[in-house]
């Protein structure tokens, strides 16, 4: 094996065995996944309302 191919396996063996612990899930980042998209749906009302107002002049 060469250098990189080494690093390659060693990464891809990190990361397996992270993936197999136990995690919470999703349920502590609820919170913000909710407060995230009220903003980006808040953002797309702001813009059409933005671009109403423009084509309005």
């Amino acid at each position: 094996m060469r250098k990189g191919q080494v690093f390659c396996f060693c990464f891809v063996a990190v990361h397996l065995s992270f993936i197999a612990i136990p995690h919470p899930g999703f349920a502590p980042y609820r919170p913000c996944i909710v407060l995230e998209s009220n903003l980006a749906s808040s953002l797309v009302n702001a813009r059409k309302l933005y671009y109403s107002a423009l084509k309005s002049l």
